[in-house]
């Protein structure tokens, strides 16, 4: 069977998704379009798990894998789960926050590293290449980048306010239009990486200050206490880590009786980012399609718990896969019932964290494909009792 090559494919499809995703800023188009979004289906699960069953192997051993190799195939609705290929989305975006002293670096970095993942030598980059995957860098509002006017191939021009976001301690962040520009961006993607035969997603960002964005937002909609979640982003100093919070915590008290009973775009536009507007975007786009989205760090879990109150039914096809070393993000998990399953103190964003999951669903894929089964291996079939079957978890 040919190799499928969806990136050849995916310039056609992403103006094709655009203009028929371009109703979906109608607040009323896009619920109907959230309402369609439903979960897995079970028939698919059992019979994956029931494979699983037959295998020359002890009953459930790999644990985890198997679970997830299963959920895939329920999430995808197909027999067996396909791996490949696999498109990552970097959600690219300034944020005007960044005036008020919450990052050691300014803005420039953001569009450095937007040309840095086009020339191929960011750090989710080198690690795309190396597994195969395909990139693409999105740009929504890389301030600098977009006042050089010299755009770099392969980077996808989405600019939805060339500046970023407003300084939301003045202003909110963005209007309720940019917002759902910049979500509708996000579902047009994973729509578009779907019609080119995508099978996996991936979320990923880039835009200095976006913890401090990811945290307000996170605690603003699940009530959490900004001196305990706030971290250090991208290695704040103790004296820079108490500046954050005191900033967070003055932006918290200024929102949290003025958005009380508001929507969720409300929340999103007021102290959201471009980022995690597309971010959200793409993860309710890719469940519309039956797309499962891999999950990285802080930014890709507030943009999945803003995605889940667009539509609950989301959580389903996100797939966790590594602790943050941001404890905010250990909330959000918890909070949507999800179990990362790898522990590497990673603080990297780009969406990197997310590819150091993908082996392991190879290996496991590779054992599934390769085994053979009770009778072929010329071994008794183990009784089930089910006990000890993380499948039933």
């Amino acid at each position: 069977m040919p190799q499928l090559d969806p990136k050849s494919r995916f310039a056609k499809c992403y103006e094709q998704s655009q203009s028929s995703c371009a109703r979906l800023v109608q607040e009323d188009e896009l619920a109907l379009y959230l309402a369609e979004i439903g979960g897995g289906d079970p028939a698919y699960r059992a019979g994956m798990c029931k494979a699983w069953n037959m295998l020359c192997k002890p009953l459930h051993s790999l644990g985890a894998l198997e679970t997830y190799l299963a959920d895939l195939a329920a999430l995808q609705r197909q027999e067996r789960p396909a791996l490949r290929p696999v498109g990552i989305f970097c959600m690219v975006a300034d944020n005007g926050l960044v005036a008020e002293g919450v990052s050691q670096c300014g803005q420039e970095v953001t569009s450095q590293v937007l040309v840095n993942m086009a020339e191929g030598k960011s750090t989710v980059a080198i690690l795309a290449q190396d597994l195969g995957l395909d990139l693409y860098p999105v740009n929504l509002g890389a301030a600098d980048y977009c006042a050089s006017g010299r755009p770099k191939a392969g980077v996808i021009e989405a600019v939805v306010r060339p500046q970023g976001t407003r300084n939301l301690r003045e202003e909110a962040a963005m209007t309720r239009a940019e917002c759902l520009q910049a979500l509708v961006t996000g579902i047009a993607l994973a729509e578009a990486a779907h019609a080119s035969g995508y099978k996996i997603l991936v979320g990923g960002e880039m835009g200095i200050g976006n913890t401090s964005t990811s945290t307000l937002i996170s605690s603003l909609l699940l009530q959490l206490n900004i001196h305990e979640v706030c971290g250090r982003g991208a290695g704040l100093s103790d004296q820079g880590l108490d500046h954050k919070k005191q900033v967070l915590q003055a932006a918290y008290d200024q929102y949290v009786d003025q958005l009380a009973g508001q929507d969720i775009t409300s929340y999103l536009a007021a102290v959201g980012g471009l980022d995690i507007a597309a971010l959200a975007g793409l993860y309710l786009g890719a469940a519309h399609a039956h797309l499962p989205v891999i999950l990285d760090g802080l930014i890709s879990y507030a943009a999945a718990l803003v995605a889940s109150r667009y539509a609950p039914d989301l959580v389903a096809y996100l797939l966790p896969s590594h602790k943050p070393r941001e404890k905010c993000s250990c909330i959000i998990a918890q909070h949507l019932g999800l179990q990362p399953l790898l522990d590497l103190d990673l603080a990297l964003g780009e969406g990197a964290g997310a590819l150091f999951f993908i082996p392991l669903l190879d290996m496991a894929q590779e054992v599934f494909t390769q085994m053979p089964s009770f009778e072929e291996g010329q071994v008794e079939a183990y009784e089930d009792y089910g006990s000890q079957d993380p499948h039933q978890a």
